[in-house]
């Protein structure tokens, strides 16, 4: 028995102004970047910004911590290449593998790569895979998951009037070990990947004339198909239908979608679907925005066994058709699938923040990167929904902000400890978080030096002529 539950949703709006976000660059880029959690706690944020000299994209590494404070950064800067990032991983060995696409100046050819770069920032090699970058073809890399420490799967599309979704499975060092085309007749795309129990898991959809409709698929790891269903669309009332995110669990499987109803013009809502083990729909549950489009970009497990929705919203007028304000969503289910809090942030038409990356660190808090015009910007809630204030005040990050190891500060008490351990000398400048200056400090070449503060949250900036120094400091 199947069982299709309709909930329309009516809240009021939360209005917010853009300096609760943290700006990680400004006139960063057009593309949104990746971020993810690091194992050893922090974050890593990966991002095009742009190249003033070659007017090109390029990619920029950041490490910041869990308090968004950036505490280095590298520039892989690329003269001839204009490059997106797609996705980024940290491995087992505690290296990072980026995946894209690149291509020349003004040329719709493209071709996928796949950089590693270690711990330090430093390019281990970066390698251009399938066709040449002239030949009329658009190849791009989607997502990396890791089989083993030795093993890495990515996955790219490859298209020449019709979508061909490529695996293909590299060693370490970024050679090719496999690789396999999926039938376009069986697939169109697949947002989500993973591998769990031996097991390369997708969810996404298949496209037959018009009809979107959810599939998804079990390979082993030489790539070979164990399992493979399409749900016909009409079982979802709706004309379009995107498996975005997959959970499996012993009896079932929970897939989050985008859904479509032909009725409402071009708007989106969520549909979540649960499936037996043999593959009948057991619970079609579809979140009705009325007016407003859900653009469904990701779901991630919360702390407590549930689901957190998350995504970018198109508000239309009741046309269905003309947009009156975008803005972002997050929405919390239990493991029921039972609303439990939802939020959203509105911006009008012409000034508004999209966010594609989101993920959880630290046991309690969600952390979501995004872009506002050309400036790469942080934001972070609490396992409530709250936004923090101290973490989301808006502060100017300067553009060039390098590796920076030779200045140590740290906090005891209400004593502040400066050491300058390089052969120049870096000024110091010190605010709350109102913004005013309460103290300037100048330290030579080897110098320390200690103040008190008060209780309380405040930004220290150093720089000498070749390098900047960004921390937040809290003294309880």
């Amino acid at each position: 028995m199947r069982i299709v539950i309709y909930i329309l949703i009516i809240f009021f709006n939360i209005q917010f102004s853009f300096s609760q976000f943290k700006v990680i660059q400004e006139n960063g880029g057009s593309d949104v970047g990746k971020g993810i959690s690091l194992e050893n706690g922090g974050i890593l944020y990966v991002a095009n910004p742009f190249n003033k000299e070659t007017s090109n994209l390029n990619i920029k590494i950041y490490q910041l911590d869990l308090d968004g404070s950036i505490l280095r950064s590298k520039h892989l800067l690329n003269e001839k290449y204009y490059e997106t990032v797609k996705d980024v991983i940290e491995t087992s060995n505690g290296d990072f593998l980026i995946c894209g696409d690149r291509r020349l100046p003004g040329v719709t050819d493209r071709s996928f790569f796949l950089m590693k770069v270690d711990r330090n920032f430093n390019v281990v090699y970066d390698s251009t895979y399938g066709t040449e970058l002239s030949n009329n073809r658009r190849e791009e890399g989607r997502k990396i998951i890791e089989i083993n420490e030795n093993r890495f799967l990515v996955y790219y599309i490859s298209y020449t009037g019709l979508i061909e979704n490529v695996f293909m499975m590299v060693d370490s060092n970024g050679k090719r070990v496999w690789g396999r085309y999926l039938n376009q007749n069986l697939v169109s795309s697949y947002p989500d990947l993973k591998f769990e129990k031996d097991k390369i898991k997708l969810s996404g959809f298949t496209r037959k004339e018009n009809d979107y409709m959810l599939t998804y698929l079990d390979l082993d790891t030489l790539g070979e198909i164990t399992h493979s269903k399409v749900f016909d669309r009409y079982k979802t009332n709706a004309c379009y239908v995107v498996g975005k995110k997959r959970f499996d669990y012993q009896e079932e499987k929970i897939f989050f979608n985008i859904m479509r109803d032909s009725c409402k013009g071009g708007i989106f809502n969520i549909l979540v679907s649960k499936v037996n083990n043999d593959d009948n729909i057991i619970l079609n549950k579809i979140f009705d925005f009325n007016y407003k489009s859900y653009i469904l970009e990701d779901v991630i497990s919360t702390f407590d066994s549930g689901y957190l929705m998350v995504g970018n919203i198109k508000e239309y007028l009741e046309n269905g058709y003309s947009v009156k304000n975008r803005g972002l969503f997050f929405y919390r289910l239990d493991k029921n699938l039972d609303s439990v809090w939802h939020k959203e942030i509105l911006f009008d038409e012409k000034n508004y923040i999209e966010s594609y990356s989101f993920f959880k660190a630290s046991g309690e808090y969600y952390y979501f990167t995004g872009n506002h015009v050309r400036d790469y910007v942080i934001g972070r809630l609490n396992k409530y929904g709250e936004f923090e204030e101290d973490f989301l005040s808006n502060i100017d990050i300067n553009n060039d902000i390098k590796v920076n190891l030779d200045i140590e500060v740290s906090s005891e008490s209400n004593y502040i400890s400066f050491a300058n351990n390089s052969i120049s000398k870096y000024d110091f400048k010190i605010y709350d978080l109102l913004g005013r200056n309460i103290m300037n400090i100048s330290l030579n070449s080897h110098e320390s030096y200690q103040i008190y503060l008060k209780t309380g949250v405040y930004l220290i900036y150093g720089n000498n002529s070749q390098k900047s120094y960004h921390r937040k400091i809290i003294i309880n």
